[in-house]
């Protein structure tokens, strides 16, 4: 049986070197260090802290899709009109993986052609994450303000799987 793992310690550790990659280029398809896209920040962080890849067996259009539908991790998903999204915040944890909808809510019924969010950070505490941003062109800071909290459609906890990976 291997040693008890510190997993807060991941935690911190994901959100610090989140951090380091502020403001670097959103472009579409690049695979990083320098430029990601929405699905490539958080596949990135990963792969680079831990050797773990996190789109590795999940499945959709694009590695946002891939890292939500990966077998990897525990996903706690949300209808859109939950009202119960903006109460579960303050339970999402440092690190965790945050998934949203890219257009409005409206925009975002379930459907063949959009089963999928369009965009995915890491959570950063204080109701914030980090992302590629589109809109802004660069990776920055955002706040789960309404505009965000209505797209929330899902969140992932890796460290867990992290943890029991190196304890064996």
């Amino acid at each position: 049986m291997g040693d008890i793992i510190n997993t807060d310690f991941f935690r911190y550790n994901i959100v610090e070197y989140a951090y380091t990659f502020l403001n670097k280029k959103y472009i579409w398809g690049a695979k990083g260090p320098h430029e990601f896209d929405e699905g490539s920040l958080v596949w990135y962080i990963y792969k680079a802290l831990f050797d773990i890849d996190i789109i590795k067996d999940g499945y959709g259009s694009d590695d946002t899709s891939k890292i939500l539908t990966s077998s990897i991790g525990k996903l706690t998903s949300f209808l859109e009109n939950d009202d119960k999204k903006s109460k579960y915040i303050e339970s999402i944890a440092l690190g965790d993986i945050v998934f949203f909808h890219t257009k409005s809510l409206n925009d975002n019924n379930v459907s063949s052609a959009n089963k999928y969010p369009g965009d995915a950070g890491i959570y950063i505490g204080n109701k914030s994450f980090i992302h590629a941003s589109y809109d802004k062109g660069i990776i920055c800071i955002e706040t789960l303000s309404d505009k965000w909290l209505d797209r929330l459609v899902g969140t992932k906890d890796i460290i867990d799987y992290i943890g029991k990976k190196l304890s064996n």
